[in-house]
């Protein structure tokens, strides 16, 4: 036959299963203060990456800015480079500047070039593409000799 419960074995029985109760919202308690701190976690992570992100995005700016700057003073030396040896032949034919002094300034021109390109640290990227880190590591374009024609 079975025995018949009373009512403190009842109570016992609510008991077991109040603590297990309780002992499940604690844990699940556990778990949300877990998940919202991971939560945190990944927030500050992701606000990191937008920092970086948006440091990147200036950087990449400021050199395309850079570059086009160069390419304007390069452009600018080609031309006035054109301009000295069209009045440099012009003077030398006009008998006011000798060959020897032509070649003297030409040779000048080319050992600050070198010397330049030696104080700067000069580095190339294949044969059109040349230029250096200046004393703040910004990237600088050299034109080369062959551009003083």
């Amino acid at each position: 036959m079975a025995k018949k419960k009373t009512k403190e074995d009842i109570i016992r029985e609510l008991m077991k299963y109040d603590d297990l109760v309780l002992d499940k919202e604690h844990r699940l308690t556990e778990m949300s203060i877990l998940l919202a701190d991971t939560h945190n976690k990944l927030q500050n992570e992701y606000d990191k990456i937008e920092e970086l992100q948006t440091e990147v995005d200036k950087t990449e700016n400021l050199i395309t800015k850079r570059h086009n700057q160069f390419e304007l003073e390069s452009k600018n030396i080609k031309f006035l480079s054109g301009q000295i040896n069209k009045l440099n032949n012009e003077m030398t034919e006009k008998g006011l500047l000798s060959k020897d002094l032509v070649k003297d300034l030409q040779k000048v021109k080319r050992n600050k070039f070198k010397r330049q390109r030696r104080l700067t640290g000069t580095f190339t990227h294949g044969s059109s593409n040349s230029g250096s880190l200046d004393l703040h590591g910004n990237f600088d374009k050299i034109i080369t000799s062959k551009n003083y024609k």
